[in-house]
């Protein structure tokens, strides 16, 4: 009985444990997908930073046309070469920045492409455009066909500048993308890994049931084994003394040997009193302990609903995460609408500086006429102005936001485990207790069967303590009255036998009540 007791705990130590190992699995799991989408979020701002750089530096290239515009149109060489002095002077950190961000083979292509393009366009301003501007003749054929080659070089070098800016674009966008689906698969594996455990914890919490209410089971059908073995003996020392009070009447002569029996049998009877009263005190303690192995499994079921309430708690809380990760997402996708705004009026802004100087350059003393331009421009710079605005309120509600839904996350979450481990502590020391309870309910029926046997051995040796008496029954005058006192003492002990046995009878059956329902 306690090497399957052992057994039995063991198996619920290793379930236990199971349990705690795939919760740490689970808990590892999420800390590396958390670092993981670390990385890739700052991949994804560093990508965008990256391509805000390009954009500074396709203005800078578009600026070169302008300088080359303003030298042909107002001939200020000596303002031309300095300007010409700024541009040679960013011109080899632009191409090292462009260096630097080309990270895969196409881009480091189109870098080398764009350094190429970059340097034949400043050198052909400087060594072919200014010494024709140097010359008398201003807007001669030759400056007009250089003009056109620089203009020309121009769209070339933006040209690659635009394919790096895209595939950078490209790249940041696929970070946040992977960003996205591996936060989704870190969430479902989480709430599927969670739903297991508690599967897992109510399947052990049934098994753990099952097994207690077996043991309990057996232990009440050996104990009406030992009650039917109680009842026979309890008869037998009734049937005994009966013939021993008859027999009585008959007694006549050996009075030495009648008495010596009569001591000896006194004392057995002593002796069998003495172990119906310890039976009856044993079979006291086993009721009493059966009612305390009953609460103790009350208290084990409470402990495992305590656990199902916790584990409910805690797919609320992650339910209420993702509806608020769902607003997270939705400030994430008005804020990429406004950069595409802002992308959109750069442009655009772009691309008005650029006919407004070349408008400007052609007319002339006319190039007053373009002031709608100008206010077009000014127009759109406003507007950029304002969606940047929105985009840095939107940028900090979102970072509110997100760290609110962390902090509350994670208060929920550790009260909501604490109270999990508490119970699940509760749940073990309950059962431990059972334990040992049901030990020493074993040892209790070990003593009533001791007890039954001495009551056995007794009962027999009043059977032949009979059978002298009734040999010696001649010899006994005055010992009559003696035999007849004893006679009654020993009817008196199996009657008060077998009250007790109907009083153990009776915790039996609330026991079996118990176990087993009131149909049991």
């Amino acid at each position: 009985m306690s090497q399957k007791s052992m057994s039995f705990k063991k198996q619920i130590i290793v379930n236990f444990f199971s349990l705690v190992l795939l919760f740490v699995s689970i808990i590892i799991f999420l800390l590396n997908s958390q670092g993981k989408l670390g990385g890739l979020q700052d991949f994804g701002a560093t990508r965008f930073k990256d391509a805000s750089r390009i954009a500074a530096i396709e203005l800078e290239v578009a600026e070169i046309y302008a300088v080359a515009a303003d030298a042909q149109i107002n001939h200020q060489l000596k303002e031309t070469k300095k300007d010409l002095a700024e541009i040679k002077k960013k011109m080899p950190v632009n191409i090292s920045i462009i260096e630097k961000i080309a990270d895969t083979e196409n881009e480091k292509k189109w870098a080398q492409d764009f350094a190429k393009k970059y340097t034949d366009y400043v050198s052909t301003f400087e060594n072919e455009m200014l010494p024709e501007l140097e010359k008398i003749e201003v807007g001669n054929a030759k400056t007009k066909e250089l003009d056109g080659k620089i203009d020309e070089l121009r769209d070339e070098t933006l040209k690659s500048l635009k394919f790096i800016y895209d595939s950078v674009r490209s790249e940041s966008e696929k970070a946040d993308q992977d960003f996205d689906q591996t936060f989704r698969d870190g969430f479902n594996l989480s709430v599927g890994a969670s739903i297991a455990v508690i599967i897992i914890a109510i399947l052990l919490a049934i098994y753990v049931s099952n097994k207690i209410s077996t043991s309990l089971i057996t232990i009440n059908d050996l104990l009406f084994k030992s009650f039917e073995d109680i009842t026979q003996n309890a008869n037998r020392v009734a049937a005994s003394a009966e013939n021993l009070s008859q027999s009585t009447n008959q007694q006549a002569s050996a009075i030495q040997e009648t008495s010596a029996t009569m001591e000896e049998m006194n004392s057995m009877i002593k002796k069998t009193a003495d172990s119906a009263v310890e039976s009856k005190e044993l079979s006291k303690n086993s009721a009493q302990n059966a009612l305390y192995g009953k609460t103790t499994s009350e208290h084990l079921m409470k402990s495992v609903k305590d656990i199902e309430e916790n584990n409910k708690l805690i797919m609320a809380e992650v339910q209420h995460g993702n509806q608020r990760i769902g607003e997270i997402v939705e400030l994430i996708n008005e804020i990429g609408k406004k950069t595409k705004v802002i992308n959109d009026i750069v442009f655009q802004t772009k691309l008005l500086s650029f006919n407004a100087s070349v408008e400007a350059s052609r007319a002339g003393e006319q190039g007053k006429g373009f002031s709608v331009v100008a206010g077009e421009i000014g127009k759109l710079a406003l507007e950029s102005g304002k969606a940047a605005i929105e985009i840095s309120t939107m940028l900090e509600d979102s970072t509110q936001k997100v760290k609110l839904v962390i902090d509350e996350t994670q208060k929920s979450v550790s009260d909501i485990l604490s109270k999990g481990n508490l119970a699940v502590k509760q749940g073990f020391s309950v059962a431990d207790e059972t334990s040992k309870i049901l030990q020493q309910l074993d040892n209790d029926v070990r003593m009533v069967d001791k007890n039954i046997a001495d009551i056995s051995d007794a009962s027999d040796e009043q059977a032949r303590g009979a059978d002298q008496v009734t040999m010696a029954i001649h010899q006994m005058d005055q010992a009559t009255q003696i035999n007849s006192k004893l006679s009654k003492e020993l009817f008196n002990y199996s009657k008060e036998l077998t009250e007790q046995t109907f009083r153990l009878e009776k915790a039996m059956l609330e026991m079996q009540k118990i176990i087993l329902g009131s149909k049991g």
